[in-house]
Protein backbone atom coordinates (compact mmCIF):
# COMPACT_ATOMS: atom_id res chain seq x y z
CA UNK A 1 0.00 0.00 0.00
CA UNK A 2 1.34 3.39 -0.97
CA UNK A 3 0.53 6.27 1.33
CA UNK A 4 0.97 9.83 0.21
CA UNK A 5 1.74 12.32 2.91
CA UNK A 6 1.19 15.99 2.29
CA UNK A 7 1.95 18.95 4.45
CA UNK A 8 1.50 22.69 4.13
CA UNK A 9 4.54 24.71 3.14
CA UNK A 10 3.73 27.53 5.56
CA UNK A 11 6.87 27.05 7.67
CA UNK A 12 9.24 26.47 4.78
CA UNK A 13 11.75 29.12 3.85
CA UNK A 14 12.80 30.03 0.32
CA UNK A 15 15.98 31.70 -0.78
CA UNK A 16 14.15 33.45 -3.62
CA UNK A 17 12.53 36.82 -3.10
CA UNK A 18 8.76 37.27 -3.21
CA UNK A 19 9.12 38.74 -6.72
CA UNK A 20 11.26 35.82 -7.90
CA UNK A 21 8.75 33.27 -6.61
CA UNK A 22 5.93 35.13 -8.32
CA UNK A 23 7.91 35.16 -11.55
CA UNK A 24 8.53 31.43 -11.21
CA UNK A 25 4.84 30.60 -10.64
CA UNK A 26 3.72 32.89 -13.48
CA UNK A 27 6.18 31.14 -15.78
CA UNK A 28 4.68 27.79 -14.74
CA UNK A 29 1.19 29.10 -15.59
CA UNK A 30 2.44 30.26 -18.99
CA UNK A 31 4.13 26.94 -19.72
CA UNK A 32 0.94 25.11 -18.83
CA UNK A 33 -1.09 27.41 -21.13
CA UNK A 34 1.44 26.98 -23.93
CA UNK A 35 1.16 23.21 -23.60
CA UNK A 36 -2.63 23.40 -23.83
CA UNK A 37 -2.50 25.77 -26.81
CA UNK A 38 -0.03 23.48 -28.58
CA UNK A 39 -2.81 20.94 -29.18
CA UNK A 40 -4.66 23.39 -31.44
CA UNK A 41 -1.75 25.35 -32.91
CA UNK A 42 -2.17 23.54 -36.21
CA UNK A 43 -5.47 25.39 -36.74
CA UNK A 44 -3.62 28.69 -36.44
CA UNK A 45 -0.88 27.52 -38.81
CA UNK A 46 -3.45 26.27 -41.32
CA UNK A 47 -5.24 29.64 -41.20
CA UNK A 48 -1.96 31.51 -41.74
CA UNK A 49 -0.91 29.27 -44.62
CA UNK A 50 -4.19 28.49 -46.32
CA UNK A 51 -6.69 31.01 -45.01
CA UNK A 52 -8.91 28.25 -43.58
CA UNK A 53 -11.02 29.58 -40.73
CA UNK A 54 -10.41 28.35 -37.22
CA UNK A 55 -13.58 26.67 -35.88
CA UNK A 56 -15.43 28.85 -33.36
CA UNK A 57 -15.17 26.28 -30.58
CA UNK A 58 -11.40 26.10 -31.04
CA UNK A 59 -11.09 29.90 -30.99
CA UNK A 60 -13.21 29.98 -27.83
CA UNK A 61 -11.12 27.24 -26.22
CA UNK A 62 -7.89 29.09 -27.05
CA UNK A 63 -9.31 32.40 -25.79
CA UNK A 64 -10.37 30.71 -22.54
CA UNK A 65 -6.85 29.31 -22.03
CA UNK A 66 -5.29 32.75 -22.56
CA UNK A 67 -7.84 34.38 -20.24
CA UNK A 68 -7.19 31.75 -17.56
CA UNK A 69 -3.45 32.37 -17.87
CA UNK A 70 -3.97 36.13 -17.47
CA UNK A 71 -6.19 35.47 -14.44
CA UNK A 72 -3.54 33.22 -12.88
CA UNK A 73 -0.90 35.89 -13.43
CA UNK A 74 -3.07 38.53 -11.76
CA UNK A 75 -3.92 36.23 -8.85
CA UNK A 76 -0.27 35.33 -8.32
CA UNK A 77 0.77 38.98 -8.43
CA UNK A 78 -1.88 39.76 -5.78
CA UNK A 79 -0.40 37.24 -3.31
CA UNK A 80 1.62 38.71 -0.46
CA UNK A 81 3.46 35.77 1.13
CA UNK A 82 5.92 33.23 -0.19
CA UNK A 83 3.88 30.32 1.14
CA UNK A 84 0.74 31.63 -0.58
CA UNK A 85 2.63 31.82 -3.86
CA UNK A 86 4.05 28.33 -3.51
CA UNK A 87 0.66 26.91 -2.47
CA UNK A 88 -1.10 28.56 -5.42
CA UNK A 89 -2.73 25.88 -7.54
CA UNK A 90 -2.54 26.42 -11.30
CA UNK A 91 -5.56 24.72 -12.87
CA UNK A 92 -6.93 25.24 -16.36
Amino acid sequence: ENNVFTYPVNNKTWSETLAQLKEKQIEEAKIFAKTLLYNTDWYVTRKAEKGTAIPNDIETQRDNIRTACDNHESAINDLTTKSAIMNYNIVY
